[in-house]
């Protein structure tokens, strides 16, 4: 197993400086711990939620180390207009291993109808892990990836699977 976590790897969608990420690095600490401990389950998840109670304000730093109100984050994002989102999403093949709808399959995550925060994503997109190719911004700009984003926030929640009757047999 490799566990090669650091704050630059954990927060690298988020841009920055990584040493504005300190309390990040503790947190990523203790992933490490738990992950090479190989606690259960319920400990993955405590870690999970503590991230994401801390990251946000980790994040939201300036170079001064002065926090700024999270939405200033997130007003940074261009508009994205969905339905040229979609278009998208098809015509660069995401739909292959996400779904049309962006539920997931069998080589790609889920990621409607709640995509990652927009920087987040736009880093991901540009630089992925895994089999995922990369989209640098020659294929798909920031603006075409702020419209794939936003046609992924649009997407409905996928049916509960109580709701398919060959799965209730």
């Amino acid at each position: 197993m490799r566990f090669g976590y650091s704050a630059d790897r954990l927060h690298q969608g988020y841009g920055g400086p990584p040493k504005l990420y300190a309390k990040a690095e503790r947190v990523a600490l203790h992933l490490k711990v738990m992950l090479m401990a190989q606690l259960p389950l319920t400990g993955a998840i405590a870690v999970t939620i503590l991230i994401a109670v801390t990251a946000p304000a980790v994040i939201a730093q300036t170079p001064s180390g002065q926090t700024t109100p999270a939405g200033q984050a997130a007003a940074a994002a261009p508009a994205g207009d969905a339905e040229k989102g979609k278009v998208l999403f098809v015509k660069n093949g995401c739909y292959q291993c996400h779904n049309y709808e962006g539920h997931g399959g069998a080589a790609g995550a889920r990621l409607a109808p709640n995509p990652l925060p927009f920087r987040g994503f736009v880093n991901y997109v540009r630089s992925p892990r895994g089999d995922m190719p990369p989209y640098t911004a020659r294929v798909m700009s920031e603006q075409d990836l702020a419209d794939v984003h936003a046609y992924l926030r649009s997407r409905p929640r996928p049916a509960p699977v109580s709701s398919i009757p060959l799965l209730t047999r």
